[in-house]
């Protein structure tokens, strides 16, 4: 999904890297990190990248397409799908306590998932993580350096 010639790259809590097409404006006020996990193979998948391009254009949301790589054992791989991206799914599902990994499933601000092609549910999701206590609030900057923007996630440690 390309909507600006900037190309940036993100890093997560498990080391997991995914290009996003997305340049803020500086006044920017993040209120949702949305993570769509997705696949070539996924016959559901064009509807839900569609409606993370729709959300990739609001500013205030943080849009990433994550293609997952267990669907390869059906035949023929997935050339976009890193087991990273795979892994980061099935450990959101770890940390719910639930065995919910299934294509296009998208991830709002670390905590709930959604069909990825329900915008109502996508909406219902932003809204209600929003009034979680602790969403968003890892600190996140980012930096335009030339034609490259270097993001930068801090991690703390957890309250003892």
């Amino acid at each position: 999904m390309m909507t600006h010639n900037s190309l940036s790259r993100w890093s997560g809590a498990l080391g997991v890297c995914a290009v996003v097409a997305i340049v803020r404006p500086a006044h920017a006020d993040p209120r949702a990190v949305v993570e769509l996990f997705t696949s070539q193979g996924c016959s559901s998948c064009p509807a839900a990248d569609k409606v993370l391009g729709e959300l990739a254009k609001d500013p205030n949301v943080i849009a990433l397409s994550l293609p997952i790589d267990y669907w390869d054992y059906l035949g023929w791989k997935d050339t976009l799908a890193d087991s990273r991206f795979t892994a980061r799914q099935k450990a959101y599902s770890h940390a719910r306590g639930d065995r919910d990994v299934y294509t296009p499933q998208l991830i709002v601000n670390g905590s709930a998932h959604v069909i990825g092609s329900d915008r109502g549910q996508i909406d219902g999701a932003i809204d209600t993580t929003r009034k979680n206590d602790g969403v968003m609030s890892v600190p996140v900057s980012m930096t335009l350096s030339g034609k490259q923007i270097n993001v930068s996630v801090a991690a703390s440690k957890a309250p003892a």
